[in-house]
């Protein structure tokens, strides 16, 4: 059974905490995202947003009920929390999108409350009666009559748990890159070729590998929280 607590100066170093604030910190319970990419609930609540000051706090927070992700209230203080997660704090009606910084750095930026989730599919299956079940990157499913590619792009109403719109990857497209040395990084698609895309950027173009991007066109959350890194 793992720990429910790792040594901070052990913690991944996409994670934006203080190293020597203490000895210890929550360890997140594995979930929808890896430990490199996702940080317990309750370490988002009083490490980033300082919403809560003590770790009792945020569990009375919790408990309560005063906190979702991706639209469902948390209880769970190890609850991993993510890459592309929606975190709101109901009491005061604000929402959060968690993202990556060009320093490789998870954090979360004020947006306009939303009911829209960005994702990826990751896995499809066609079942009975011609129907094809899809598998987000987070472990989200959905069962419809379109048909989708693997890899692509998708974005999910949280409140009817459907696909309302597709982003596929072509020219022109806006995209954000998600992992490599270009991590946290958003520019446009120039060229698509052989699993490798050219991303033209803001003072030069880059090479990345397919699987590294996510384009979000018409996705406004992201798009508002990529303006505060301006």
């Amino acid at each position: 059974m793992a720990k429910a607590h790792l040594k901070r100066i052990a913690a991944p170093r996409a994670w934006p905490i203080q190293r020597k604030r203490s000895t210890f910190i929550r360890r997140p319970r594995p979930g929808m995202h890896s430990l490199e990419h996702g940080m317990s609930i309750e370490t988002w609540l009083k490490e980033v947003l300082h919403a809560v000051r003590t770790s009792r706090e945020a569990r009375h927070a919790l408990r309560e009920g005063l906190v979702r992700v991706n639209g469902r209230v948390v209880k769970d203080p190890a609850f991993i929390t993510g890459f592309l997660d929606l975190v709101t704090l109901t009491p005061v009606n604000e929402q959060y999108l968690i993202l990556l910084t060009p320093q490789g750095k998870l954090a979360m930026r004020k947006i306009t409350p939303t009911h829209e989730k960005l994702s990826t599919i990751k896995r499809k299956v066609l079942v009975k009666g011609g129907k094809y079940q899809y598998t987000t990157r987070e472990g989200y499913t959905f069962l419809t009559d379109e048909a989708y590619p693997v890899g692509e792009a998708v974005i999910i109403n949280l409140e009817s748990h459907t696909i309302s719109k597709t982003i596929p990857l072509k020219e022109g497209s806006r995209a954000f890159i998600i992992s490599g040395e270009n991590i946290g990084l958003a520019g446009t698609v120039k060229t698509i070729e052989d699993g490798e895309v050219i991303i033209s950027l803001p003072e030069h173009d880059v090479r990345v590998k397919r699987e590294n991007i996510i384009p979000y066109d018409g996705y406004t959350p992201l798009e508002e929280a990529l303006k505060q890194e301006e």
